[in-house]
């Protein structure tokens, strides 16, 4: 049905749908020590199969439709995702990640707006749509913009970062790692703060290599004897047959 409506009235369709993600992350987000949250509703999404829950399917489709109207209608879109780049919501904040991804040519102030948000590269630096569009979109920054985002880069350290279990290896600067090997290798030339950092973090971590997210598939496990023979056991039957 929903594939239909997404056929009747796009722009319509898609404000309704985002209303109703919104209200599913509002509804089921999890407390968190800093602003920055994620939620019931969409965590694991993209790194399980996006069938596995009917929300996730719904989420799915929307943003195939949301991903063309960002390609070729940035009004439109921009109207549709208003305030999704200044949320907490780390699903909010992912769906515009991925939406700037489809032309970082197009997005290159909202994109620089975003990455200059406080506390975004610290919180939201590990996900891979970030450091895809940092990749992507630094070529068109003005050397400006580019030396503002080298330098909070260089300035990201995750509280979290402090804290590791005994014989643990130190994850101080694990996200500054991977962002700083987000800007193009044809870049670092001309900023060797960035490289010298870079070089460091090296040493210390070996080489980066980045990973795109791996999807994976859960299976269900059926019942260990027929349906039939579990209507006719008693209740110590039924537990002793999971020993089994």
């Amino acid at each position: 049905i929903f594939k239909k409506l997404l056929n009747w009235n796009l722009d319509t369709v898609l404000s309704k749908a985002l209303q109703i993600i919104h209200k599913l992350v509002d509804k089921t987000k999890w407390k968190s020590e800093v602003n920055f949250y994620r939620d019931m509703a969409f965590y694991g999404y993209g790194q399980f199969e996006l069938s596995l829950y009917p929300h996730w399917q719904f989420l799915s489709l929307t943003l195939d439709k949301l991903r063309a109207a960002a390609a070729n209608d940035k009004p439109m879109f921009l109207r549709l995702v208003e305030g999704f780049d200044e949320s907490y919501s780390f699903t909010l904040l992912k769906i515009v990640l991925q939406e700037y991804n489809t032309g970082p040519k197009l997005y290159v102030d909202e994109g620089f707006k975003l990455f200059t948000r406080e506390g975004v590269f610290e919180n939201i630096g590990a996900e891979y749509e970030l450091r895809t569009l940092l990749k992507k979109i630094y070529i068109y920054f003005s050397e400006k913009q580019k030396e503002k985002i080298n330098k909070i880069i260089l300035s990201v350290f995750p509280q979290w970062e402090k804290y590791r279990e005994k014989g643990q290896s130190s994850l101080i600067g694990y996200i500054k790692y991977g962002l700083l090997n987000a800007i193009p290798d044809e870049e670092l030339s001309n900023y060797p703060a960035i490289k010298r950092q870079i070089i460091e973090l090296k040493h210390k971590s070996g080489k980066y290599k980045e990973e795109s997210t791996q999807i994976s598939k859960l299976e269900t496990v059926g019942p260990l004897l027929p349906p039939l023979d579990y209507e006719q056991m008693t209740f110590d039957q039924w537990f002793s047959s999971f020993k089994k």
